[in-house]
C-alpha cells in the first residue's frame, strides 16, 4: 500500500530530475559579458556544467558519511564485508566525465525535450554491449524493444529536418549535429555501465557511496582536463547559434574557459542560480532515485523518468523554448518518436508484454512452483536497494531494470543482473 511518503519520494524524483535538465538549459540560454572585453555572449560552458554535476554527485558522499555518523551514534551494526578499492571508481568516473560533457555540448545545440528523449537510445548500446562484452543473452522481446527505441530516436532526430518552424531553425541551426552528439554520448554511457559491472560485481558497496566517490573522482579528473581545454580553440560547430540575441555566439578562443564562465556568472545572476539548481538537483535526483527503487520498485522509477520527459517538454513550451505549431510536421514527428521510444523501453523491460512472445521467467516461475510444491521453501524476491542503505548488497544482485533516460541496461529479464552504480544514476 502506497503512503504519502511514497508519493513524496516519487514527486521528489520527478521534480529534481526535471530541474536538472531544465536548469542546465536555462543557463545555456543566458547572455552575459565574460572575462574578455565588454561584449555579451552566450553561456556555452558544458564542461563547467559537468563539474557542477560531479559536485552534486559528490554531495551524495557527504550524505553517506552523515548516515555512517548516525549509525555509529545509534550503535547500528554495519555489514562492510569484502573491501573494495574506491580509487577504481575513477575509471567509470572518467567515462562519466566524457559522457556528461558531450551530452551538455549536444544540449546547447538542441532542445531540452529532444535531449531528454534521445538519451533513451542508451538501451540500444547497452543491449549490444551486454552481448559482446558481458556474454549475456538477449531474447526476442529485448530486440523488439531495441528496434522500437532505434525507430523512436530516428523520428526525434529527423524532426528538426522536416520541421517548418522557422523560429526553431534560427535558434538551433545545428540541431541535427546536437542530436547526433547526444546519441554518441550514450555509447560512452553504455561502456561506463560495462566497466562498472566488471569492477564492482560481487562487492558490498552502498549506492550513495558509489555515486559520491564517482563524483569526487570526476571533479578531480575534470579539473585537470579543464587546464588542457583552456589552450584548445573551440570548434565553431559547438556554438549554438549564428548570432542569437547576444551579438556574438560564444567565446571561440578556448574549448572550455572556466575564467570566462565565472566572469559571466558574476555578470548575470541567472547563471549561478541555474548552476546551483543543476548541482542540488543532481544530488536530490540520486537520493530520491535510490529511495524510489528501495521503497517502491525500479519499474516505478522508469515510469517517473518517462513522465520527466513530458514535464521537460511541457515546461519548455510554457517558457517559449519550444514552440508548437500543429501544422508543423516536425512536431508530430517528434511526438511520434517519443511514444515509440516509450513503447520500446517498456517492451524491453517487459512491462508491456507482446502476445505469443516467450519470456524466460515463465520457465523460472514453473521451476519455482515445482520447488515450493516439494517443500523446498519460497522463492526470494527483492530489489537491489531493499536492504539497509549503508550496508548495501552485493553489486550484481538481482534487480529490476529500467529507464528511458539511461537506467535500462544489462538485464536479461526484468530481474536481470546489473551493477548498482549503473542502476541508481544519473542525470
Amino acid at each position: 500500500m502506497k503512503t504519502y511518503f511514497h508519493y513524496f519520494l516519487a514527486l521528489g524524483m520527478l521534480i529534481t530530475g526535471s530541474v536538472n535538465t531544465l536548469s542546465t538549459k536555462w543557463a545555456d540560454q543566458q547572455c552575459a559579458v565574460g572575462a574578455y572585453g565588454d561584449h555579451k555572449h552566450l553561456f556555452v560552458h558544458p564542461f563547467v556544467q559537468s563539474a557542477g554535476m560531479f559536485l552534486g554527485e559528490a554531495l551524495c558522499l557527504v550524505a553517506f558519511l552523515l548516515l555512517i555518523w548516525r549509525a555509529a551514534a545509534t550503535k547500528t551494526p554495519l555489514d562492510r564485508a569484502k573491501p573494495f578499492n574506491r580509487l577504481l571508481l575513477a575509471i567509470p568516473a572518467a567515462h562519466d566525465m566524457c559522457a556528461t560533457s558531450v551530452m551538455y555540448i549536444g544540449l546547447a545545440l538542441t532542445t531540452a525535450s529532444a535531449f531528454q528523449m534521445l538519451r533513451g537510445s542508451v538501451v540500444i548500446f547497452t543491449a549490444l554491449f551486454s552481448v559482446i562484452f558481458l556474454k549475456r543473452k538477449q531474447y526476442l522481446f529485448h530486440w523488439i524493444g531495441v528496434v522500437l527505441v532505434a525507430l523512436g530516436c530516428v523520428c526525434v532526430g529527423v524532426a528538426g529536418l522536416v520541421s517548418t518552424n522557422k523560429a526553431q531553425q534560427d535558434d538551433y541551426p545545428n540541431m541535427t549535429i546536437g542530436n547526433i552528439i547526444i546519441i554518441v554520448a550514450q555509447i560512452i554511457v553504455a561502456s561506463q555501465m560495462v566497466i562498472e559491472e566488471r569492477l564492482v560485481s560481487g562487492f558490498d558497496i552502498p549506492a550513495l557511496e558509489v555515486v559520491g566517490f564517482e563524483g569526487l573522482w570526476g571533479m578531480i579528473l575534470l579539473s585537470l582536463a579543464l587546464i588542457a581545454m583552456f589552450y584548445i580553440p573551440k570548434p565553431a560547430v559547438f556554438c549554438p547559434t549564428v548570432e542569437g540575441n547576444c551579438g556574438a555566439k560564444c567565446n571561440m578562443d578556448h574549448f572550455e574557459d572556466p575564467i570566462d564562465a565565472f566572469a559571466q556568472m558574476g555578470n548575470n545572476v541567472i547563471i549561478p542560480i541555474a548552476t546551483l539548481g543543476n548541482v542540488l538537483s543532481i544530488a536530490g535526483f540520486n537520493f530520491f532515485g535510490i529511495s524510489v527503487t528501495k521503497h517502491l520498485n525500479a519499474a516505478t522509477r522508469m515510469v517517473l523518468d518517462s513522465v520527466r520527459t513530458i514535464v521537460i517538454w511541457a515546461v519548455s513550451v510554457a517558457v517559449g523554448w519550444d514552440v508548437i505549431h500543429l501544422d508543423d510536421p516536425g512536431f508530430w514527428t517528434q511526438l511520434a518518436g517519443f511514444f515509440i521510444l516509450l513503447l520500446g523501453t517498456v517492451v524491453y523491460n517487459s512491462i508491456v508484454r507482446i502476445p505469443y512472445v516467450w519470456y524466460p521467467e515463465e520457465d523460472a516461475a514453473t521451476k519455482a512452483t515445482a520447488i515450493n510444491a516439494g517443500g523446498m521453501g519460497d522463492e526470494m524476491e527483492g530489489g537491489l536497494l531493499e536492504g539497509d542503505a549503508l550496508a548495501g548488497e552485493p553489486v550484481g544482485a538481482e534487480s529490476p531494470a529500467f529507464g528511458l533516460a539511461g537506467q535500462s541496461a544489462f538485464a536479461n529479464t526484468p530481474s536481470g543482473v546489473m551493477g548498482r552504480a549503473s542502476l541508481i544514476k544519473k542525470r
